[in-house]
């Protein structure tokens, strides 16, 4: 089990306690937002690349 102090958009401080399972599924939804950002920065960069801008090279 977990312990977590959350600090939400209320600006109030919270104590969360979360199962294996649970901090897992939020990472795997973290990790599938930020692989999600990375295709759309990677199509962005294509796409100015074709106009002929420098082409940046990303790693993920």
């Amino acid at each position: 089990m977990t312990l977590q102090l959350v600090y939400d958009r209320k600006r109030e401080i919270t104590m969360r306690t979360s199962t294996r399972d649970e901090v897992f599924e939020r990472l795997m939804k973290t990790t599938e937002r930020l692989v999600s950002e990375v295709e759309d920065l990677r199509r962005v960069v294509d796409e100015k690349s074709d106009e002929g801008e420098t082409k940046v090279l990303l790693q993920a």
